[in-house]
This record gives C-alpha cells, sequence and structure tokens, in this order.
C-alpha cells in the first residue's frame, strides 16, 4: 500500500486498505503473526511484527432432552419400540457468534431410524446457549437389543463456512432406578445366617436432584447401623453385552482404621450372579474399592483383606465396568461390619445399567462433517474416565493430547498413524507418569490432516 509524505508528528492514511483472507476452519484465539515492513526515500526501511488474534465460534453439545411422552412409556429416556423427540442444546464457548445454524442428526445405527433429521437456530451468541428447533424425532425398533447404546452426530454449519461434528451417546433401554418411586423389583435379605439386614428406602439423605429417596443399609431413623450386619440389595435381571456398566451415586460412614490407613472393619462391595445362578461373585470399580477388611476382636462376615468401600465418601459416583459375560446377571450391594463401633451407613441412588454391542461391522453411510474432526469429550464433568470421539475422513497422524489450565502437557492419549473411520480415546485422570490428577478444568487438543481443534473438560473427583 502507498502512503505518500508523512510530514514529521504527523499521520496519514492509506489510500485503500490491505486485504486479509482467514480459513473459515481457522480456530478461536489463533494468533495470526504478520511481518510489515515500510520503505521510504533514500532507502529507509522499518520492520515491525503485527499480531492479528482470530475471534470464531466454538460449538459444543450442552444438554439432551427427550420426550416420549407421546411415543413410550414417558420416563424420559430411550427404549426399544418407542418414538421420541429429542431437544438439542449447543453452546458457544468462542468469541464470536455463529449465525444461521443448521444441524443435522446422523446415525449409523441400524435399529434407529431418525424421522426429523434438521433443526435449526437464527443466532448463537459467544459465550451463550440456543435449543434448535424443531426437535429432532426417532424411531427405535422394537427388536433393538437391551441395553444398547445409540452412537449418534450432530452436523452443524453456520455462516463463515464455520462447520462443527458433535458426537454423542445415548442409552437405549438398560435399567435405571432413581429410588423416588418405591422398592419395586429389589430384593433384600440376610446373606449369613446370625448377621443383621438393615436395607430400606429412606429419606434421610439423597442423591437425585429434587428427589427425597435413597436406599439406604442403616438404621431407619438417624442413628447408627447395627453390629454384626451383612445384608444385601438385590437387583432385578439384566442382560450382558459385549460392553456393560453399572453406574451409581454413594454416600458412606463407616468404621475404619485409626491405626491402619487403608483398613477398616466395616464396608459395602458389589457383587454379581449370572443366568439365576446362585453363586455370587464379588466384582470391582474401575478405579477400585477404598479399603481393606482388618480382622477385629468380633469379625465381621469377610476374611482379612477383603476389598470395601469404607470411610467417608460424601456422593461419589462408582462405575463398574463388565466385559466377556453373556446371558443375564443379577447385582447386588453387600455391606457388613463387625462387633465393633459403628457409623451412620451407606446409601446408594441413582443405579443404572447400560451396555452395547459390538457394532464394528456396520456400515456407516452417513456422510460426515470433517471440521472440526474431534467432539466434545463424554461424560463432562466426569470422574473417574471420560471418552473422546473423533473421525478420520483418510488415513493419517493423530495427535491428540491433555494440558491443565495453565498451559501444562499432562497426558498424550494419541500419537500415531491412524486408519480412517471413528475412534474413540479414553482419559482415566492420571498423568504420562501414570499419577492421578487433581480435580479441575483441562484442556484436549486435537491435530490431524491439517485440522486442530481445542476442547474444555472438566474432572471432578
Amino acid at each position: 500500500e502507498l502512503y505518500g509524505d508523512i510530514p514529521a508528528g504527523s499521520e496519514v492514511p492509506c489510500a485503500d486498505d490491505f486485504d486479509l483472507a482467514i480459513d473459515a476452519q481457522c480456530s478461536d484465539g489463533h494468533a495470526i503473526v504478520l511481518a510489515v515492513t515500510v520503505e521510504s526515500d533514500d532507502r529507509l526501511i522499518w520492520e515491525e511484527n503485527l499480531v492479528l488474534v482470530v475471534d470464531a465460534p466454538v460449538l459444543n453439545l450442552v444438554s439432551l432432552s427427550i420426550d416420549d411422552v407421546g411415543g413410550g412409556n414417558g420416563d424420559g429416556r430411550l427404549d426399544p419400540g418407542e418414538t421420541v423427540s429429542l431437544e438439542t442444546t449447543i453452546g458457544n464457548t468462542g468469541n464470536e457468534a455463529a449465525t444461521n445454524l443448521e444441524a443435522t442428526l446422523g446415525t449409523a445405527h441400524p435399529w434407529v431410524n431418525i424421522t426429523q433429521s434438521q433443526a435449526a437456530a437464527a443466532v448463537l451468541e459467544a459465550g451463550g446457549e440456543v435449543t434448535l428447533s424443531p426437535p429432532f424425532e426417532l424411531q427405535v425398533s422394537q427388536f433393538c437389543p437391551d441395553p444398547e447404546a445409540l452412537l449418534a452426530e450432530l452436523s452443524v454449519t453456520a455462516d463463515w463456512e464455520q462447520t462443527a461434528a458433535l458426537w454423542f451417546t445415548i442409552q437405549i433401554g438398560g435399567f435405571h432406578d432413581d429410588v423416588e418411586s418405591g422398592p419395586e423389583s429389589w430384593l433384600t435379605y440376610v446373606v449369613t445366617d446370625g448377621y443383621v439386614n438393615q436395607w430400606h428406602r429412606s429419606d434421610q439423605r439423597n442423591y437425585t436432584p429434587g428427589g427425597s429417596w435413597s436406599w439406604k443399609f442403616g438404621d431407619t431413623a438417624s442413628g447408627d447401623y447395627a453390629n454384626l450386619a451383612d445384608g444385601a440389595l438385590e437387583s432385578e435381571p439384566v442382560a450382558l453385552r459385549d460392553s456393560s456398566f453399572l453406574r451409581f451415586r454413594h454416600w458412606m460412614e463407616a468404621e475404619e482404621s485409626g491405626s491402619y490407613p487403608g483398613y477398616c472393619y466395616d464396608g459395602g462391595m458389589v457383587e454379581m450372579s449370572v443366568d439365576g445362578d446362585d453363586y455370587w461373585t464379588q466384582i470391582f470399580p474401575v478405579d477400585g474399592y477404598t479399603h481393606r477388611i482388618r480382622a477385629g476382636g468380633e469379625p465381621g462376615p469377610w476374611p482379612p483383606e477383603t476389598e470395601v468401600y469404607s470411610g467417608s465418601i460424601d456422593w461419589a459416583p462408582a462405575v463398574f465396568e463388565l466385559s466377556g459375560y453373556s446371558g443375564e446377571a443379577r447385582f447386588r450391594f453387600r455391606f457388613g461390619s463387625d462387633g465393633g463401633v459403628t457409623r451412620e451407613g451407606w446409601y446408594v441412588d441413582e443405579i443404572e445399567f447400560f451396555g452395547f454391542g459390538d457394532l464394528s461391522g456396520v456400515d456407516e453411510e452417513t456422510p460426515l462433517v470433517l471440521h472440526p474432526a474431534v467432539g466434545q469429550n463424554q461424560p463432562n464433568p466426569f470422574g473417574p474416565e471420560t471418552a473422546i470421539h473423533y473421525h478420520l475422513a483418510r488415513p493419517g497422524t493423530v495427535q491428540l493430547k491433555i494440558y491443565d489450565a495453565a498451559g501444562r502437557l499432562v497426558r498424550t492419549l494419541v500419537s500415531g498413524r491412524l486408519e480412517a473411520g471413528a475412534h474413540w480415546a479414553t482419559w482415566d485422570g492420571r498423568s504420562d507418569r501414570g499419577h492421578e490428577v487433581e480435580s479441575g478444568v483441562y484442556l484436549y487438543r486435537f491435530e490431524a490432516e491439517g485440522t486442530s481443534a481445542i476442547r474444555k473438560m472438566i474432572l471432578t473427583r
């Protein structure tokens, strides 16, 4: 650009402007460094760097809401044989508004048909949220396995050729109990003759938002549980899939050892029985039990070194992953105590069982939006583990790394060449050295095929 003469002490605009074209997929916060060179008579030259920071929308999935009142049983969950409305809310964590959003819902699941796949929104302000309209509509075949998981993609386009692929999963069928509607098909009983069972529905403590009830092992009022207890809370049968998960929230106050850290005298565990067999075997949470049993003067039902939950737990999540099983399973929560000190007990709430089969052979015919090619982690917030879904249009090198809020590298999840298609990566909240990291905000950065994207996630312990 030509400026002409500039008198001493004055400013002169150029006759025209410099012209820049920013790629539509340039990420929010990207710094563009421009080298500015100014030349004048007598070969005088000035050089300076000019930094421009790009503002762009960053779209993420905020929430999903299922309405199955008209086409299902009205429990707000997806079940085989139902036709439901799916209301989707997306957010914008970037620094620029997204305008004229158009969204398409797609899935390759063989048992799910999307009858209303298009939705839109006029504007999504920076830092805001918007619910897409109209709601999507889904039909689940009555022959769909139960339980199952629906993997779906929400492809969103907006002005400036902005595109995003937001991946999510919805549980189909399975088992869920918020303990608000009564004991239903649960059974409670004494496990070992001569001991005590104190399982009952209680309104002393509750985890469900807006709810009042949970299952409790302990006194029916505010007192402590009994000495020499061994009681079970048994579920109805559920079908096992290739990958199955039991998840619940629990609160506990039980006697632990004051002299031997990590040991206790009272506690709880989860056991499983398959295909109606009376043989029960202990199963283990993905992050392990908290304590081991230590023999006391008047022992409880378990031998020393048995792993259990004990001590103080404040409505923490518990997740059990089951692979390699088939048939039907029953689960039971089992609490035991010795003849010494007692505490308030064990509360269990929001119990759910879900799973899915191997869909690796399903032909994915749904077209995919490729920028960015990484979805928001699910669940988020999470603890102790979360999954990140990403997609490659062609074989290529992938880098997926976790950073803390200060930008320090915490964990490299993926580094190498992968085949085209859909991929999952899981993070267990540990660093590259295997150490558990603290609760807080973390970032994951995805790089592949010339595309990069950064997402935020929250770890809670």
